[in-house]
């Protein structure tokens, strides 16, 4: 009886094994699947196979198509990317984004990319399909001289009313020629800067291509910053502007200008190019040139600095501006009056030989 009861039953016993079996097969094919998914997102199902993967071809992306794929730098957290850097416009800062957001795999982006400042050239810089703007006006104590282009006559004639008023008797050597190709707007800068340099002492201005430079000298610190505060606001964009005004000093001033002078030939002051980054070896320099000037505390004292050659002349400016106050914050710190430095930045190094440190002068201006 026990043998047939088992017979009966076999059948549903098969039954039942082949289902299990089914079942165990199903969830063998499930795990195989997940595990497949898995290796397509990861293949070591490691956190930083995904990283580096997603980050290689991020940065393979960028650099197929954007010429500023050099200056942007991606990072990954897990599938999340991070956009840092700085490019030329927010059009390649919105490319760069598209680009790697259509990655396989990739989950989000965030970008952290900023753009460039840049300096728009106004309408009225200097161009050079114009005719070379040329002049040169010499203004002393007793007589006048303009020589050179301008781009019309009543520039000419207002030249001529400001040399006429500076000099005695109106004594004025006119040899100006009228030259419509030059640039218009040339006009009315030559015609501030003029005013500005005739309330100076013996002075002369001249303007070569694309470069000014102003030679002579101030009554005064104050009579001699009003001038170039009008002369630097006058100066088309573009221009290089270089000037040589000098003070009346007493001897203890100039006294101190010698000293300075010496420090700076044999310890110059040295920034990485085109940077306001000094160098430690700096440091022996503004150490002295501190100690020096707390040895003559009634002199007013200009940190000049001045960058390396640029074709962004804008650029050039603001990295001379910030190295001159860099050089007067060392200075407050090693414990000079703040008060009696001012900093000026002006551009690109003067080229004519009158400095022994092309990156930073102590020019004193007054007492």
């Amino acid at each position: 009886m026990a043998w047939c009861g088992a017979r009966r039953n076999g059948p549903l016993i098969r039954a039942r094994y082949q289902g299990d079996v089914m079942q165990t097969s199903h969830v063998a094919v499930i795990a195989a699947a997940a595990f497949v998914i898995l290796s397509w997102f990861n293949v070591d199902t490691g956190v930083g196979s995904i990283q580096s993967d997603l980050r290689e071809r991020a940065q393979r992306e960028v650099a197929s198509v954007l010429e500023d794929a050099d200056e942007i730098r991606i990072e990954a957290d897990g599938r999340d990317l991070i956009l840092t850097g700085t490019v030329s416009s927010g059009t390649v800062r919105a490319e760069a984004e598209s680009r790697v957001n259509g990655l396989r795999g990739v989950r989000t982006v965030t970008n952290l990319i900023e753009v460039a400042e840049t300096v728009e050239p106004p309408s009225w810089s200097y161009s050079l399909t114009t005719v070379p703007y040329r002049l040169v006006v010499s203004l002393t104590s007793t007589d006048a001289v303009l020589d050179g282009l301008v781009h019309d006559e009543p520039t000419r004639t207002a030249l001529l009313a400001i040399a006429a008023g500076r000099a005695a008797n109106g004594n004025v050597r006119d040899t100006l020629e009228v030259e419509p190709q030059t640039h218009p707007q040339w006009s009315e800068a030559t015609q501030e800067i003029v005013r500005a340099v005739a309330a100076l002492q013996d002075v002369e201005l001249r303007f070569a291509d694309h470069e000014i430079s102003i030679k002579g000298r101030a009554g005064s610190p104050d009579e001699r910053d009003r001038a170039l505060a009008t002369i630097r606001s006058a100066v088309p964009y573009g221009v290089i502007l270089q000037t040589d005004l000098t003070v009346p000093l007493s001897a203890a001033a100039a006294q101190c200008k010698q000293r300075f002078a010496e420090l700076q030939t044999h310890r110059p002051v040295v920034f990485l190019p085109t940077s306001t980054a000094l160098l430690p070896s700096s440091g022996e320099l503004l150490d002295a040139l501190a100690v020096a000037l707390r040895e003559c505390p009634d002199t007013r004292i200009e940190v000049a600095a001045y960058s390396e050659s640029t074709r962004d002349y804008g650029a050039a400016l603001r990295i001379s501006q910030a190295r001159a106050e860099t050089i007067a914050e060392q200075l407050t710190t090693r414990g000079v009056n703040g008060s009696r430095l001012s900093a000026v930045g002006y551009g690109v190094t003067e080229t004519d030989g009158r400095m022994s440190d092309p990156q930073m002068a102590l020019i004193v201006r007054g007492h």
